[in-house]
């Protein structure tokens, strides 16, 4: 059984943690704004570089049919800039930082789906389970 005592201690926690959840939220909205705001500056297709990280592309991704690039050409140049296989997040967020967009709910399912049709199109590799990097060309040697 609660008394008084403990009763106006609970209230006074409950008011804590409503004073911590203001707070909370007051930051989170002042970071949407912000974002907001730098959408509004730059538009949809501009990434933004994360302060002290520096993007660079060494293969740029062009296009198989000379259009834009797809997911699966930006897929593509992401491994093979890649100094080893990655998986599909890792192939998901590079590729994102070169224009790589979708509507799916899951975009680490839909790379995975893409990356295991490009290694049965003979354009990938999977090198172990969830592993994926592009299929080298091998030069055969004959005497």
């Amino acid at each position: 059984m609660l008394d008084a005592k403990r009763i106006r201690s609970l209230i006074e926690e409950a008011r804590a943690d409503l004073r911590r959840y203001d707070a909370l939220r007051a930051n989170t909205n002042a970071l949407i704004a912000t974002y907001e705001k730098r959408l509004e500056l730059l538009g949809d297709e501009t990434v933004l570089p994360l302060p002290g990280v520096e993007l660079t592309v060494k293969n740029k991704p062009t296009s198989r049919n000379g259009g834009a690039p797809s997911n699966k050409d930006r897929f593509e140049a992401v491994l093979r800039e890649a100094s080893g296989p990655l998986d599909k997040k890792q192939v998901w967020e590079r590729a994102q930082a070169m224009g790589a967009r979708t509507d799916s709910s899951n975009p680490y399912r839909m790379t995975d789906s893409v990356l295991r049709e490009m290694v049965t199109q003979g354009r990938l590799v999977l090198v172990r389970p969830g592993r994926f990097t592009v299929k080298r060309e091998t030069q055969v040697v004959t005497s």
